[in-house]
């Protein structure tokens, strides 16, 4: 099996790229040409909490990296959140470390969602895979341009709601079991997934819910400017009823597709890619560079033979943040303006 991936994240609007407190973690390869599985990750990090950012990138290098199935085992996963609480401790103490605490800087725990997927290929004919949510960042899988599964099973309007949240705090964790979501599924080749934060999750919920292929949109988009100009675009623009189709938030999206056999990456450059990218989202105005946290990545990776088994489905009772839709009109003002190349890393 081969796989190709693609990242992308923005911050908030007027804000630097270190306040992202989204966060991604495409699979670390080590340098082999055959992997067990492949896993990828989103989370994002709640920004009314503390050090969210950081709670949140301990998430995404949690499940990138685990070999012990610790994301797909309860009792593992309670451990694992304790033992990464403890460095995120050791991180908020850190930073308090030689001087006092203002009056204003009570210690708050930090919360953070998180979609995660595992990619498995230990038999040929089975062709599995396993998603893992939590919280309000949500996982889709497209075939045949039509969506056929999606994680958490949700709905535009409960992104009005506060979700539940991974969190520091282990008292607050103990209905993790109950309310993680692990679904198992099998791919085709040809098939795509995509992972996604709460504001990009529901501006989809939206489309799908107002039959709007959003995904025709989101499949075109294969470079970070292009990607920003999207969220630009559905930020600004308003729907009939006067609300955004996006609300401002920190935005991330991991896009990808596997296949049986090896393919060619397209050169992901603004002169070729972006120009089509802008006109097909009907970017109003690209995003300066300058609002980019992380340049796009495109990866070809071979998978190997794995046994990871998935876990039963657990109960969903995650609610989620309020959150935008998009419009995807082909009637929406066009732009084409053209932009400095971006490289992007190839890996077979």
């Amino acid at each position: 099996m081969y796989l190709q991936y693609r990242a992308f994240s923005v911050p908030k609007l007027e804000t630097k790229d270190e306040e992202n407190e989204d966060s991604m973690a495409p699979a670390s390869q080590s340098g082999a040409e055959s992997l067990a599985d492949f896993r990828c990750s989103v989370s994002d990090g709640a920004s009314t909490a503390d050090f969210s950012r950081d709670w949140s990138h301990l998430l995404t290098n949690s499940f990138a990296t685990d070999q012990n199935g610790a994301w797909l085992d309860n009792d593992l996963l309670l451990a694992e959140l304790a033992n990464l609480a403890k460095q995120w401790k050791q991180t908020t103490d850190g930073y308090f470390e030689g001087r006092e605490r203002q009056f204003w800087e009570v210690e708050k725990p930090g919360h953070a969602a998180l979609a995660g997927l595992i990619l498995n290929h230990s038999d040929p004919e089975q062709r599995t895979f396993v998603v893992i949510t939590y919280g309000d960042s949500c996982f889709f899988q497209i075939r045949n341009e039509q969506v056929i599964m999606r994680a958490p099973e949700t709905a535009y309007d409960k992104f009005a709601s506060n979700p539940h949240l991974l969190c520091t705090d282990q008292d607050q964790n103990r209905n993790v079991p109950k309310r993680i979501v692990r679904v198992p599924g099998t791919w085709e080749p040809g098939d795509v997934f995509y992972l996604m934060t709460d504001a990009v999750s529901a501006t989809v919920y939206w489309c799908l819910e107002n039959n709007i292929a959003e995904f025709a949109t989101l499949d075109t988009i294969k470079t970070q400017s292009s990607f920003a100009a999207y969220i630009d675009h559905m930020r600004a623009t308003k729907r009939a009823d006067d609300e955004p189709f996006m609300k401002n938030d920190d935005c991330t999206m991991i896009r990808i597709s596997v296949h049986l056999e090896p393919v060619a990456v397209e050169p992901s450059t603004e002169q070729q890619g972006s120009s089509a990218d802008v006109q097909s989202i009907n970017a109003a105005k690209p995003a300066s560079e300058g609002n980019v946290m992380t340049a796009a990545t495109a990866k070809l990776t071979p998978i190997g033979a794995g046994d990871v088994q998935p876990s039963s489905s657990s109960d969903d009772s995650s609610t989620s943040q309020s959150g935008g839709g998009a419009d995807t009109s082909a009637n929406r003002d066009q732009t084409s303006e053209e932009k400095k190349p971006e490289k992007v890393q190839t890996t077979q």
